[in-house]
This record gives structure tokens, sequence and C-alpha cells, in this order.
């Protein structure tokens, strides 16, 4: 796996061959969409996190569709795995009730119980693949949604400071911190 870029400021020195140069072009106006309501709930707070992050500056709409076709698909991925996980439970607490029996037992106990599903195991749903999982993932990667995603494309999202704080007191706070946990 290739090694993550360092910041700009933990560079030694900042050659323009170590720094890298940005391609300039023009953005347009963007209008973001609103989540699904269908949506997992999981992937309702990565959509809202797009909003407040800071790597949406560079994106125009072509990234707001991708965004929103990718969290459609982590949306229906996170609801297989949930009903999967459902269906497990449901047949790990049939095994532990009704596993033991042989089939005229079932059936006698799914006459008492007025219930004929008890005389088969319900069926467990399968888990989405694991390389599906991976592509979404990756996918993910391509619209800088991670620190190290945004190091890798050479986008540092910058902290805002007040007008009168510098870097220095901001060094200088560090080391004060560093002093009192000593």
């Amino acid at each position: 796996m290739p090694s993550i870029p360092k910041r700009r400021d933990e560079l030694i020195d900042a050659r323009a061959s170590r720094v890298g140069a940005a391609s300039v072009g023009v953005a347009r106006p963007v209008r973001k969409p609103s989540a699904r309501k269908e949506w997992h709930d999981s992937v309702k707070r990565l959509w809202r996190s797009f909003a407040s992050s800071g790597q949406v500056e560079f994106w125009q709409e072509s990234d707001w569709a991708f965004a929103r076709m990718l969290c459609d698909d982590l949306s229906r991925f996170q609801k297989q795995e949930d009903a999967a996980m459902r269906s497990r439970a449901e047949r790990d607490e049939w095994d532990a009730q009704y596993g033991w029996m042989d089939e005229d037992e079932l059936r006698e106990a799914a006459l008492e119980a007025g219930d004929r599903s008890i005389a088969k195991p319900p069926r467990v749903k399968s888990f989405g693949s694991a390389a599906k999982m991976e592509i979404l993932y990756s996918a993910l990667q391509r619209l800088l949604v991670t620190e190290t995603d945004r190091r890798r494309a050479r986008i540092e999202l910058q902290v805002q400071r007040d007008e009168g704080e510098s870097p220095v007191d901001e060094v200088m706070e560090s080391y004060a911190e560093a002093l009192r946990a000593v």
C-alpha cells in the first residue's frame, strides 16, 4: 500500500517537486441534492457529514450525483447486512428452541402451537459480499472523504484561525500542554 503523503507543514523542505501543483479550473455553482428518506440511518449520517466537510468545496454536480448514487448502493448494502443479521438471530433462536427435535416432534410442536412455521427452520439470508463492500469503500476514496484520501490527492484542509491568533501561538500552547502533562 502506498505511503500517505505528509501534510505540507510536516515536510522538512517544501520544494515544488515534493509539494506538487494543483490544476486550476473554473468552479460552477452547485446545488446539493437532499438525502433520500429510505436510506439506512448510517448512510444518512454519512450524507449529512458531507455538508459540513471541507472537501465538498471542490465538489461539482457530478461529484454530488456520484455521492448520491454511492449512498443508494451503500444503503442497499447496509439493509442487506441488517436483514442477514436479523435472520441469523431468528435462526439461532429457532435452533435453541427446536433444533434438537426430530421431524415428528417438530410437526407435533407446530400443531400444538398452531404455527406451521415451527416445523421448518427459518431461512438465513445471505450477507453482502466483501468484494462489493470493498468496491463501495473504494468509491468513497474517490470522493476524498477521509483525511488520508485528501493527502494522497495533495489536498489539505486548513483550520480557520482567529485573526489575532498566529501559528506561533498555537505551537507555544501545544508546548505548554505537553509540559502540563509531564
